[in-house]
């Protein structure tokens, strides 16, 4: 006799919506990704990356093992080899194979936690540049990334700051939060590292970004198209003020920079 299952309607429901709430992550993985990978000529891009090697330089990185998670198409992976090896951690199949190219090595996992039981207490400094916020579980994330680290390796984070400024750009990269200072040092504090530096970043343009945001819920993506004059002040504007970091820690920003140590 066959024996025939029958599928109850609120089933047919729950698989429709569960198809498409992955349809609709995927949709929304491919626009974040775009809006990443075009912001990746402007001023915003370039003056974080001057800020950011004037972090390491300061902390005297050289000769390090470097894993950079969640690296995207690996935009970031030449600005940090001057420090080091770089060996890329990106689970997204089409970024991968820009990725490879990049940087100097395409690490053989998808994930942190398949990382950390194949390449556990390699590296010399693990990087998350604007990664953390897309993590649900941030504490569990953190502590994944403290095994990687040999003993007394370093941790560099970026995360975007204040609640405050929250946008649809926030919706569309599939942030779970924005952090304070306080929020992401605590949060590393944690996982078992030590705090060498933490800053807020991109200072001078926090105030037009708080009124676009508050005033109109949407990101200002125009600041990412402008013409290449009007870009190039804005890149000398916010590399002006990185100037100061690390020897100072500046009191606000748009972003949050966290140079950490594994204790």
């Amino acid at each position: 006799m066959i024996s025939v299952r029958y599928i109850t309607p609120e089933q047919v429901n729950s698989i429709l919506s569960e198809a498409t709430t992955q349809l609709l992550h995927r949709f929304m993985q491919e626009r974040a990704f775009k809006a990443i990978h075009d912001a990746e000529g402007t001023w915003w891009y370039h003056a974080r990356i001057f800020a950011i090697q004037r972090v390491l330089k300061y902390f005297k990185a050289k000769n390090e093992l470097i894993c950079d998670v969640g690296a995207g198409y690996g935009a970031m992976c030449p600005s940090l080899k001057p420090f080091g090896h770089v060996a890329a951690l990106e689970p997204d199949p089409e970024a991968r194979i820009r990725c490879k190219e990049m940087c100097d090595e395409l690490l053989d996992a998808t994930d942190l936690n398949d990382l950390v039981q194949k390449e556990s207490e390699k590296f010399t400094l693990v990087t998350f540049f604007d990664v953390v916020e897309h993590v649900e579980d941030d504490l569990g994330f953190l502590k994944s990334a403290h095994k990687l680290l040999e003993r007394g390796g370093h941790v560099f984070v970026t995360v975007p700051a204040f609640m405050s400024l929250w946008s649809e750009l926030d919706v569309l990269a599939m942030h779970h939060r924005r952090y304070n200072k306080a929020h992401i040092i605590s949060v590393l504090e944690k996982a078992g590292f030590e705090i060498q530096y933490a800053s807020y970043w991109n200072m001078m343009l926090i105030i037009p970004a708080f009124i676009v945001r508050r005033g109109t819920g949407k990101a200002g993506y125009s600041a990412f198209g402008m013409p290449k004059w009007i870009d190039r002040i804005f890149f000398e504007w916010v590399k002006l003020e990185s100037r100061f970091m690390p020897r100072f820690s500046l009191p606000f920003g748009t972003s949050v920079f966290v140079y950490a140590r594994k204790k």
